[in-house]
């Protein structure tokens, strides 16, 4: 017979029928049960608990949605809804160890207005009424903090929606892309939420306010993506679908879905309703920005060509007017130009006479020791000063010279492909020791030529890789004993003409056969304890591994196929660390090496 489960911590839960709140055993949290009995149904709703619980809030309201439908007045069913549509997740408070909500879709609306926990007021027993105004009152609170927060943030003209890291920690080509692009949209003075960047200095803190005040500010989201999984990865979902529902309500905000090596036809089904960019066209970048001017009111005109001396402004009249000054003046210049035309048509007429009569007294003469000249003998020589271009035709008599002017048409002089690069060390965390090292490039130029050096133990450059690429990054090399890893960039424009090479470098940090400086980064893997003969394992306090203490062990009974999730990674003895928390039930293992279990 199926049970219900523990939508805190996921354990057991020992219930009878008339029950209507109980508190689990495992955690020690009170809570409230539904009014289902059916097996299956009672299947569905702890599927949805889960769902929750992984923060999946979508998937889970959907079930509760249908359960709602099909009971009608069940409390817990409109609870639910509600710890879904403020994204509710149930964690460890670190001083007490109780469970504790935090938000993770916050909104302007509060939650005790909210229509759901209403009805969840109205159906619920007088016990059941107590927790839930208990909670809400608490989500209230959370809530109102968060606002306050983000209240005081700027707002942001950009929003960057991106998976960070892959099932193994390590960093995907998404967030290599989302962070040339925000360089990209900075460089054109965009104010953008990257969260890579913006929330590096949060580090520590609740980073909901900092998402909540960039979701409701900004005008575009740009949801970055190579794979159909990345896009529906579910904090990237949280976000995109948290904002479709702000542009419900605000029709003048626009979501951009930006897609590389996949079918635009695998996006989801929600994002292939609006126009997608795909991020390996030629110009890819240049029409977002175009269009993202568009939107947030840029001046277009103030913005492009920022590396080209604009011309002087011409001033123009309206010559259609039925009397203007333009008018004006060409009524009494018409005299002028007569007299101009005339004296021009007199004049060639007296060159060419002059000319002839030269020509027919050297052929007579017999004194010319050349052929007879001939019009190709006439010698044009181009002078251009300040974009204006005069031909002089030089004519060569005994006794004068004679110059002649006409207009041609002026050519602008080229201008020369410009370039900006840097190189981002990317570690090879958790894979251990080791790094990767991507070149980024942008400016103004149709394609570039590279070529990356390292500096290993030796003292002199070695070339590694050197190629033409037109792409906004490439990957130059990995190694594990490098001192220094250089770049030298030339760009090009369509038709050829280099630009001025740049040459930029890196002195790697993780590198080494030994990281050069250990500290903590934290970090949120998920994994299993993958014990040595079934185990158990050790895991060893902060004090003993970081800070040099007394050997201790904060755990001594980690067992094969635990479920673990990593909160922190440190560098130790030529190893990786990292701080392990019980994913189930919360319990805290201290540091394991990682060695002793495997990632999701």
């Amino acid at each position: 017979m199926a049970t219900f489960k523990c939508k805190m911590c996921g354990g057991a839960l020992e219930v009878n029928e008339q029950m209507t709140v109980c508190e689990c055993e495992y955690c020690g949290t009170q809570q409230t049960l539904p009014k289902i009995n059916d097996e299956q149904k009672i299947g569905m709703f702890n599927r949805a608990n889960h769902f929750r619980q992984q923060c999946e809030f979508d998937k889970a309201a959907e079930i509760y949605e249908k359960l709602a439908a099909e009971s009608g007045n069940d409390a817990e069913l409109f609870w639910s809804l509600v710890l879904c549509r403020y994204g509710i997740e149930y964690v460890d408070d670190p001083v007490t160890k109780n469970k504790i909500p935090t938000c993770h879709r916050t909104q302007y609306k509060s939650i005790l207005d909210d229509p759901d926990y209403h009805t969840a007021l109205e159906y619920a027993d007088s016990i059941q009424r107590k927790v839930y105004e208990q909670e809400a009152l608490r989500i209230f609170n959370i809530q109102k903090g968060i606002i306050e927060i983000s209240n005081k943030e700027k707002p942001y003209d950009v929003f960057i929606c991106y998976k960070e890291t892959d099932e193994n920690g390590r960093r995907t080509p998404d967030s290599v892309l989302a962070q040339d692009l925000y360089y990209g949209l900075t460089q054109e003075g965009f104010k953008v939420f990257f969260s890579r960047i913006t929330l590096e200095s949060k580090l520590g803190a609740e980073y909901e306010p900092y998402i909540f005040a960039a979701l409701n500010s900004s005008k575009v989201m740009v949801v970055v993506g190579t794979k159909p999984e990345y896009f529906n990865a579910v904090w990237v979902r949280n976000e995109w679908s948290r904002y479709l529902q702000l542009m419900q309500e605000d029709k003048s905000k626009i979501i951009i879905p930006a897609y590389k090596d996949m079918d635009p036809y695998d996006l989801p089904d929600s994002l292939s309703l609006f126009q997608s960019q795909d991020m390996s066209k030629l110009g890819f970048l240049q029409d977002l920005i175009r269009g993202i001017k568009k939107v947030t009111n840029n001046d277009d005109e103030q913005n492009n060509d920022r590396y080209v001396d604009q011309p002087a402004p011409v001033e123009r009249f309206n010559t259609n007017a039925p009397f203007s000054q333009a008018s004006a003046d060409t009524e009494k210049k018409k005299p002028t130009l007569v007299y101009a035309l005339i004296g021009l048509v007199l004049f060639l007429c007296v060159g060419i006479g002059i000319l002839g009569g030269v020509l027919f007294s050297k052929n007579n003469n017999g004194n010319s020791d050349k052929p007879p000249t001939s019009i190709a003998d006439v010698v044009s020589t181009a002078v251009s000063t300040n974009n204006i271009t005069e031909t002089t035709a030089t004519v060569t008599s005994p006794t004068s010279t004679t110059t002649a002017e006409k207009e041609i048409a002026t050519t602008a002089p080229a201008v020369k492909p410009t370039a900006k690069a840097y190189i981002e060390e990317i570690s090879g965390f958790p894979r251990g020791n080791g790094s990767s090292f991507v070149l980024h490039v942008n400016g103004d130029f149709s394609y570039y030529y590279y070529e990356g050096y390292y500096t290993g133990g030796g003292s002199t450059d070695q070339m590694c890789i050197n190629g033409t690429s037109s792409e906004p990054s490439v990957e130059l090399t990995a190694g594990s004993v490098m001192s220094q890893v250089r770049a030298v960039v030339t760009p090009y424009n369509e038709d050829g003409l280099a630009g001025d090479s740049i040459s930029i470098s890196i002195k790697p940090e993780y590198s080494s056969n030994q990281w050069n400086a250990a500290r903590v980064i934290s970090c949120k893997f998920y994994g299993e304890i993958n014990a040595p003969g079934g185990g158990p394992i050790n895991g060893y306090t902060t004090s003993y591994l970081i800070n040099g203490g007394a050997y201790s062990c904060e755990r001594v009974d980690l067992m094969d196929k635990w479920h673990v999730t990593a909160v922190n990674y440190y560098s130790a003895n030529n190893d990786i660390w990292y701080e392990l928390y019980d994913t189930d039930d919360g319990d805290y293992y201290g540091w394991v090496n990682q060695k002793n279990f495997t990632f999701y």
